[in-house]
């Protein structure tokens, strides 16, 4: 079987039918991929939604916890019981986009056997704005040590790695190397874990500026309490410091580069801030410059403000 397309389960009954019927879009036989529900003991009735649309998709397999392991650990299950050579995922809450082509993505893999993931663009959907990421209008195979000095130290763009549900997987590199998600940081464990699948492999990834995921936050996700307008300070710059340092430490910088770059970080939404943009990084950025000064302090590294401005001076 070539792909299992991952959709992890928690009373997801308000959205898991669209999810399911959008998996039409996926221009594959049936024989060639799985679609894989993992039920973490939902107490609503998504279980028996998906039941009632086996008939329609042959190809829909149900699996049910034992007992509720955790939104992440549920994630990890999916790589496990996965039965494809390449995995995917589609949150509940989302929709496979209707102009993807996974047989061209599954292809390039093949083609290249010692990379371990392909990535595409996200359509992401907020309730006040929508855009593309990453919208690179390309196709190219990206060494991840340059894309991260692009677009961490240059582009301030944190976030470059992406999410699960944009990116094809190599499960033979993720079980030979028994790589996890982790749980310590619930909202951007994705981009650690999809930087360790990179680097696991030969060090790059593919790229494809095509849409294969749509993205919709709502109420029900999980990110809701990080993007919204009073956004949990630990789930948001919290996960992200921790994320980002893992990142950075596993790709041979310094705490002092790492300090400085993340400074001028702060200071680049402070900008967008003042210029009336209202995206998430905007908000609480006080007690997030209170939180790295103090990070700094503790770890005795002395900040040259010179470099952080010139990284800021650069992005601007």
């Amino acid at each position: 079987m070539l792909l299992s397309l991952c959709i992890p389960n928690f009373n997801g009954e308000q959205n898991i039918a669209r999810a399911i019927q959008s998996c039409k879009n996926i221009n594959l036989a049936a024989s060639d991929f799985e679609i894989l529900v993992i039920d973490n003991c939902s107490n609503d009735d998504s279980v028996n939604i998906v039941r009632s649309l086996k008939n329609e998709f042959p190809n829909l397999r149900l699996v049910i916890n034992e007992q509720n392991i955790g939104r992440v650990e549920n994630w990890n299950r999916c790589f496990e019981l996965a039965k494809g050579k390449y995995v995917t995922f589609l949150s509940t809450n989302d929709e496979v986009h209707p102009y993807t082509n996974v047989m061209k993505y599954l292809n390039t893999l093949e083609q290249y056997p010692e990379v371990s993931l392909l990535m595409t663009d996200v359509y992401y959907n907020h309730t006040d704005h929508q855009w593309i990421y990453p919208n690179y209008k390309m196709e190219a195979i990206i060494d991840v040590k340059s894309y991260i000095q692009k677009t961490f130290f240059e582009n301030l763009e944190f976030f470059s790695l992406g999410i699960l549900e944009q990116c094809f997987f190599k499960v033979d590199i993720i079980r030979k190397n028994h790589l996890r998600l982790s749980d310590e940081i619930p909202r951007t464990t994705d981009r650690v874990f999809i930087h360790q699948v990179i680097k696991h492999g030969n060090g790059s990834f593919i790229y494809i500026s095509e849409l294969f995921c749509k993205w919709n936050l709502d109420g029900s996700r999980f990110h809701y309490n990080a993007h919204n307008k009073a956004p949990d300070f630990d789930l948001f710059w919290g996960n992200e410091f921790k994320a980002n340092m893992k990142i950075l430490l596993a790709e041979g910088y310094n705490e002092k580069e790492i300090f400085e770059i993340f400074l001028a970080h702060r200071y680049y939404y402070e900008f967008r801030k003042n210029s009336g943009d209202q995206v998430p990084e905007t908000r609480q950025l006080e007690r997030y410059e209170y939180f790295l000064k103090n990070e700094i302090e503790k770890r005795g590294i002395n900040i040259s403000y010179e470099n952080v401005i010139h990284r800021l001076i650069q992005k601007l």
